[in-house]
């Protein structure tokens, strides 16, 4: 099963340091899943630490917003991002923030099409409960659109907090909610050179690109992962 647009090698996610991902659990789910790998360059490896992660975000943000949305849609992200309501708003796409759960019920009322709706997971911080968020994004939603859920590393020695087991409770809910996994995308900051895409990936071959990008010397790495769902009615219903 492939993304309900044209899948062009694009992104957004909030990047990582390497420092917390020392662990070489790589980010790759249990499903039987399309599994895509992005080497995003970072532009220049003698930039600092802080510039190199705002500089691979705003980048991905931008791509993100070209890849899956269209001028006129709406975008809901549920961390208020600034690169990202930076590029939608560029774009000519509307940008709503959620940042509350609160702030859940009042999407039911938008009248234009929501075609993407980011966040960022965090299992033991998140006021977010996911079945209640890919509930509302299912009614929302455009029957096209997608939901990007923003995934860290997970941490192996923290119960429960390993990758694998966040991707099945995310995976879980959003089946409850009527929505469908379709991808996962490993991004990975590849310093110097061009950006470059492995699609339909093997688990060996993104493990090893991760582990290779955490034992660079001297680079920043940045990792994040992301998982795409979508309606299960539609075009891939």
């Amino acid at each position: 099963m492939t993304p309900p647009r044209q899948h062009d090698p694009h992104g957004i996610a909030h990047t990582q340091h390497h420092d917390d991902a020392a662990n070489t659990e790589s980010a790759v789910v249990a499903a039987e899943i399309p599994i895509a790998v992005w080497r995003l360059d970072v532009r220049d490896a003698a930039q600092s630490p802080t510039e190199a992660a705002a500089g691979f975000e705003s980048r991905v943000a931008h791509r993100l917003i070209d890849v899956y949305t269209r001028r006129g849609e709406t975008v809901a992200d549920f961390d208020d991002d600034p690169d990202l309501r930076r590029a939608v708003t560029t774009a000519d796409r509307r940008y709503l923030a959620i940042t509350q759960p609160r702030d859940l019920a009042p999407l039911a009322l938008v009248t234009t099409p929501i075609s993407l709706v980011t966040f960022r997971w965090r299992p033991q911080a998140s006021a977010l409960d996911p079945i209640e968020v890919f509930t509302v994004c299912r009614l929302i939603m455009a029957r096209d659109a997608c939901v990007i859920a923003i995934m860290r590393p997970g941490d192996p020695d923290q119960p429960g907090a390993r990758f694998t087991d966040q991707e099945h409770r995310l995976r879980a809910a959003a089946t409850a909610a009527g929505l469908v996994h379709l991808q996962q995308i490993v991004i990975i900051s590849a310093p110097g050179g061009e950006d470059q895409f492995l699609y339909y990936s093997t688990r060996t071959e993104a493990g090893q690109i991760v582990d290779a990008a955490a034992a660079t010397p001297d680079r920043v790495a940045l990792h994040i992962d992301l998982l795409v769902f979508s309606p299960k009615a539609g075009r891939h219903g």
